[in-house]
């Protein structure tokens, strides 16, 4: 994908790359799509300048750290899926994997942002994550079941993206 002037931009693009490879590889209807991806558009504006862009590893998981025999760790590989982007899409990620830790913040050194703009990212970082799994599970691992979990999954966690944009709208 081409550089995009802002995060918004990129991660809007991201999502619909990502849902398009959904509907391509089965698991999303094209309706089922739009409305994720419509979902994004309502909260688009969340997704604004977190700061500057960080390079990101995007999987990092225990097979892909490297740790000496002392447990230090010493490197990471696996860098196919790195990106510059908002550090919240890889602390989802670090979330999805057991990773995000009391042992991780501590040595991260920064509090994570909690704030309601940020947990919505988080929920849509998250939601990727997921979105993500539909075609590995499809195209890589033949896994018709493992890919239908993680779309009701998905769906589960748009309609709670959804109900808290209708609750804020009639606040």
């Amino acid at each position: 994908m081409e550089p995009q002037p802002t995060w918004a931009a990129a991660f809007h693009i991201m999502w619909n790359k990502l849902l398009d490879d959904v509907v391509v590889c089965g698991c999303y209807t094209i309706q089922e799509a739009q409305g994720m991806r419509d979902l994004l558009d309502l909260y688009i504006e969340l997704f604004g300048p977190p700061g500057d862009p960080l390079l990101l590893h995007m999987d990092v998981w225990s097979q892909n750290i490297l740790i000496d025999d002392a447990g230090n760790v010493t490197g990471l590989v696996d860098f196919d899926r790195a990106l510059w982007g908002d550090v919240e899409i890889e602390f989802a990620v670090l979330d999805y994997c057991g990773i995000s830790e009391p042992a991780f913040w501590d040595g991260y050194g920064a509090p994570r942002d909690t704030s309601p703009e940020a947990m919505i990212r988080r929920q849509f970082y998250l939601l990727y994550e997921l979105l993500k799994y539909m075609p590995i599970r499809i195209w890589r691992r033949n896994d018709p079941a493992g890919a239908r979990h993680y779309k009701q999954q998905s769906l589960a966690l748009g309609v709670q993206l959804l109900s808290g944009h209708v609750q804020e709208l009639s606040a």
